[in-house]
């Protein structure tokens, strides 16, 4: 069981946050934020029958609509709250074949017998990137210092998105969907009324210059806001996009602010290259780092705003 997270596109342009579970071969739901309307929407579905922790006011709300369930006609429970359309609520439909396109392999860890990665001083690090074919890829704290709301504050509001939602939780959430609703407002909100930092725009400038490709682990748009296009990790198509003849041909995977590799990427990464080297840049070191790698650890505002300035010469345009 697994909560997935994923992103509905139209025309390259960010649709919808998306948060979908499917728990069993019993019910799935989904929420997220729909941005041209700039609402919060939710999407549940029983299949067969609804469970006793519905009452019956519950059961009210719901619709029945009759759909195909591997190969059988069967009675559909729905529940719909926002502006979805029917190719929206197509697109929520959860499969074992969407789940298994977020992860690549398992999560790369390395233990204290693999050895410690080496410490390297920023400018060090610059020479290392002249010529070689990159990629950046972003965790949070990259946006920290945005002061960025995580799935911690989303916790605090009753979203929690590590959790997924059991039959008692959706039924509590049929009866009293405004409550929902406020807090998954406030934590999407205040997401994205987030400017970009420093880094941010010095990554641009690194990305465009060294002709590099930024992967997100991020819920927020402060690359977009850049004036780039990150690839999103929450995208089930991520396996078409970062083939093993595609990661083979990267030499470094520059990790900035990304805690864990929860995709299993940098573990990818490694089996098709052996000598393919990981730079972390963080205040505390990863544990996906082996003695081939680097750490550049401190502030992540300062690491990567020299290490523009120093690739790009000292021209470098933060406005």
């Amino acid at each position: 069981m697994r909560l997935i997270k994923f992103e509905c596109k139209t025309a390259g342009n960010k649709k919808n946050f998306i948060f979908g579970y499917k728990a069993d071969n019993h019910k799935q739901y989904a929420f997220g934020y729909h941005f041209p309307s700039k609402s919060i929407f939710f999407y549940i579905e029983y299949y067969r029958y609804l469970p006793k922790e519905f009452g019956e006011n519950e059961r009210k709300k719901f619709s029945v609509v009759e759909k195909t369930i591997r190969g059988k006609r069967a009675r559909v429970y729905v529940f719909k709250k926002g502006q979805l359309s029917r190719k929206d609520v197509e697109s929520l439909h959860v499969t074992p074949e969407l789940i298994s396109g977020f992860y690549m392999a398992r999560p790369r860890e390395c233990c204290q017998l693999f050895g410690k990665p080496k410490r390297m001083r920023v400018n060090t690090a610059a020479q290392l990137l002249r010529g070689k074919k990159i990629l950046f890829y972003t965790g949070a704290g990259i946006s920290a210092a945005a002061r960025i709301p995580d799935v911690r504050v989303a916790k605090n509001l009753t979203v929690d998105f590590h959790r997924p939602f059991d039959d008692r939780r959706l039924a509590a959430l049929v009866r009293n969907p405004q409550k929902f609703i406020f807090s998954l407002c406030v934590f999407f909100i205040s997401l994205n009324k987030r400017q970009p930092t420093a880094a941010h725009r010095a990554l641009k400038a690194l990305a465009l210059y060294l002709n590099a490709e930024i992967l997100t682990h991020n819920l927020d748009d402060l690359h977009e806001k850049t004036g780039l296009s990150p690839v999103y990790v929450r995208s089930p198509w991520l396996k078409d996009a970062f083939t093993n003849g595609r990661l083979k041909a990267t030499d470094i995977v520059c990790a900035i602010g990304l805690k864990k590799d929860t995709i299993g990427l940098l573990h990818r990464f490694k089996q098709n290259n052996a000598q393919g080297i990981i730079i972390a840049v963080n205040r505390i070191q990863p544990g996906y780092l082996d003695r081939n790698d680097i750490f550049l650890q401190g502030d992540i505002q300062d690491i990567i705003e020299d290490l523009a300035r120093i690739m790009l010469k000292g021209n470098l345009c933060l406005e």
